[in-house]
């Protein structure tokens, strides 16, 4: 394969995908306020549309039939990299529960030990705080 991306493979299904997958996965961090889902919807029916037209086969009567294509790419592209990302080994930790006392912090997870390696990096957010 000489070619990244042709015009001819965005066309296809598996074609439209990959690209569909590529470029949510790299802007979705900067679109936080926006599902991930509208916007990989929104890349898939711009690729579709885009790539009808440059290939001069775009016509309006197709256009119900192109929402109808990004919502089965949108779902694919979307459920196709949360199965790589699990093929990969990216961790996700049950909820636990963090507890301070007067001297030290610990974190205590709702998993089996052999989850993280000794001295793998645990990074967390804190989404909210309250007082007990």
């Amino acid at each position: 394969m000489d070619n990244f991306f042709t015009w001819e493979m965005l066309g296809t299904f598996a074609g439209c995908m990959a690209g569909t997958m590529i470029l949510t996965e790299f802007v979705k961090k900067y679109l936080t306020k926006i599902p991930t889902q509208i916007i990989s919807f929104v890349f898939a029916i711009a690729i579709l549309v885009v790539g009808q037209v440059v290939a001069k086969t775009f016509t309006w009567n197709d256009i119900l039939l192109d929402v109808v294509n990004a919502v089965a790419v949108s779902l694919s592209a979307n459920g196709g990299f949360d199965a790589i990302k699990g093929l990969l080994g990216k961790k996700q930790l049950d909820a636990g529960s963090l507890i301070l006392d007067g001297n030290s912090s610990y974190i205590s997870f709702n998993q089996t030990p052999d989850v993280l390696k000794d001295g793998e990096e645990v990074r967390m957010t804190v989404k909210r705080v309250e007082a007990k």
